[in-house]
């Protein structure tokens, strides 16, 4: 699934570059919840994914992602995340077995 947001308010990119043949997502300035539940904003659709994995958060104009509640984990640049994290263009997050790149 994308989320089509219009061009001009989108914020970041989440790039899917294992996992799942899904995305690119655009984001723009609202909360996000990533996961493979239906109603997910950012939807997962991976066994290894929880239904409601992790969620990403506008802060000072960028992003920031926290775990939760996860059964494996969230997992940025290859280290697993216990607080909210902010990302950084060209971040990894790990997802399950899903990979994604963050782009501002």
């Amino acid at each position: 699934m994308r989320i089509i947001e219009d061009a001009a308010r989108v914020r970041g990119r989440l790039l899917v570059e294992r996992g799942l043949a899904a995305g690119p997502f655009a984001l723009v300035e609202r909360e996000y919840v990533v996961g493979r539940d239906r109603a997910s904003g950012v939807l997962l659709a991976h066994p290894t994914v929880s239904r409601r994995h992790a969620r990403l958060t506008p802060r000072e104009g960028g992003f920031v992602v926290a775990d939760a509640g996860s059964t494996s984990g969230t997992l940025v640049n290859g280290a697993k995340i216990d607080r909210e994290t902010a990302l950084r263009p060209g971040d990894a997050i790990e997802i399950g077995e899903v990979r994604l790149r963050f782009e501002a």
